[in-house]
């Protein structure tokens, strides 16, 4: 990719308002370069509003990295109304959530992109909760929503849904949920600081790449204190979620209630995701096959009672 080319990225335009203002510019590719389609002015801004009702902007559009942030504050403020949509069916909103909750996250993990995005997922985890409790259809709903596949930023992003779903199940208040969601969400962050060569290696880690590789909870806590923007139990979810209930996890080998609760909740969900999701070396369990695992063999590795209501919320 040319220094150009990575200084663009192409952008759904099912994404743009009809109805408002974009509060940032766009472009369109020609040959190697990229012109402004339209910038913040009136005009232009009229005349992308007409050409998205009247459906003819088919050109692949793209905005300036250093406009992300705006980018995305915009669209995933958009994300209430979508999750409250009559007109759009339960499965059709909570997977309109969901692909911006991909972008998001896969922009921040392949890209290195600028950490302020990610104070997107408070919207985004706001109106999956919302699409989940409008429509009374729960974690169902999400279980056909989400994608299983290996890269990290969606592991990330169902973590972070089976946590919101967690807390649904067990009627959480409102501010321990939003923890809980944004929480599994970002408790792998730490892993954008880890080669794809290492995260993605398909023979055994050598001591030295394990060691690296368990460097990213420290890697995630200093991302999270960087937003300046999340609660303290968010950021001990980044750094706890690898501890075990019997106390032989890591960083800090911590054991029983020493483990925050949300950190123990997220413990559960890590292990269930990366189990029924494909890797390098192994394909999806089925779920059943899953939790036969994790309940016989890994049993001690989790908190039982949490355990209990984790299978419940599947069952």
């Amino acid at each position: 990719m040319s220094a150009t080319a990575e200084q663009y990225r192409k952008i759904d335009i099912e994404s743009l308002s009809s109805t408002g203002d974009q509060k940032f510019n766009l472009f369109v590719k020609s040959n190697d370069d990229f012109v402004k389609f339209a910038g913040t002015e009136p005009a232009h801004q009229e005349k992308v509003r007409k050409l998205l009702k009247a459906g003819e902007l088919t050109e692949d559009l793209y905005i300036d990295v250093l406009e992300q942030e705006e980018y995305y504050k915009q669209i995933t403020g958009s994300l209430a109304s979508v999750a409250s949509d009559e007109a759009l069916t339960p499965h059709l909103r909570a997977e309109k959530i969901y692909n911006v909750s991909l972008s998001v996250m896969k922009e921040f993990f392949e890209n290195s992109s600028s950490r302020k995005i990610l104070n997107s997922a408070d919207d985004i985890m706001g109106a999956m909760q919302t699409c989940l409790e409008v429509t009374n259809q729960g974690f169902a709903l999400l279980a056909k929503t989400m994608v299983k596949n290996y890269p990290a930023y969606i592991h990330s992003i169902n973590v972070g849904l089976y946590c919101l779903s967690y807390a649904g199940k067990m009627k959480m208040a409102q501010e321990e949920t939003k923890i809980l969601a944004i929480g599994g969400l970002f408790h792998d962050l730490g892993l954008t600081a880890i080669s794809d060569e290492t995260l993605y290696k398909k023979g055994k880690l050598d001591m030295d790449e394990i060691q690296w590789m368990r460097s990213h909870t420290e890697e995630g806590i200093a991302i999270i204190k960087d937003l300046k923007h999340y609660n303290e139990e968010v950021v001990k979810m980044a750094a706890q979620h690898h501890e075990s209930f019997d106390g032989k996890g890591y960083p800090y080998a911590l054991a029983s209630d020493k483990i925050s609760y949300f950190s123990r909740v997220c413990k559960v969900a890590d292990v269930y995701e990366s189990l029924t999701s494909p890797v390098v070396y192994r394909k999806a369990m089925k779920p059943l096959d899953a939790l036969t695992i994790m309940t016989r063999d890994m049993k001690s590795m989790f908190d039982p009672k949490v355990l209990r209501n984790f299978i419940t919320l599947l069952t």
